[in-house]
């Protein structure tokens, strides 16, 4: 075969690998409490946001180019203080007391909690729609739904939100799809010495 050949079958090889190379897996510190890893869809952006009174929150977003997109929030929290608590039971029992405080702004009458696996998390997730923005277009800092997860993973629970304008749109499915990938990695018993 000629060059040119070769590496036109070499591109028509390896462009799947490349597509497939879309989200990296990167670790954020939580401190005091190891890392949290995470696949991340390629382009997305992280930050730690401080908020009053409350543990720090991480903000994902799509690239701007994705204009208003989407947004997730992400707050780790500690579930192995006690021994005796289930992850899986204190992520369901978060999902489903978060949703039911916010039934009362939204569309839907009941609560409904879908769990889902990944290798190493559990989620509880519901999704609810703003009553305010049913029929109306959202404007630049609404969004129309509100999808809540309750993750176990390792000895962390992370409560997250996805702010998206569709029940079940893209920032969604790319979201739940990360969490699915949550591996939880300790702070090492001897303080890493």
């Amino acid at each position: 075969m000629r060059p040119a050949t070769l590496a036109a079958l070499a591109t028509l090889l390896l462009a799947p690998i490349a597509r497939a190379g879309e989200a990296v897996r990167r670790r954020f510190d939580v401190p005091g409490r190891g890392t949290l890893d995470l696949v991340v869809p390629e382009g997305w952006r992280a930050s730690w946001e401080s908020l009053p009174n409350e543990a720090a929150v991480l903000q994902m977003k799509p690239p701007e180019a994705a204009g208003k997109g989407f947004a997730v929030l992400l707050k780790p929290m500690s579930i192995r203080d006690d021994p005796e608590k289930v992850p899986d039971l204190v992520a369901e029992a978060l999902a489903r007391e978060t949703g039911k405080g916010m039934l009362d702004g939204a569309v839907e009458k009941e609560l409904l909690v879908e769990e889902i696996r990944g290798p190493d998390a559990v989620l509880y997730c519901t999704t609810l729609a703003d009553r305010k923005l049913a029929g109306k277009k959202p404007g630049p800092d609404d969004w129309t739904h509100v999808t809540h997860c309750g993750v176990a993973v390792g000895a962390l629970l992370v409560s997250a939100l996805v702010l998206e304008d569709g029940a079940d749109g893209p920032g969604r499915r790319a979201a739940i799809g990360m969490l699915k990938t949550a591996r939880h990695v300790p702070v090492p018993r001897d303080g890493g010495r």
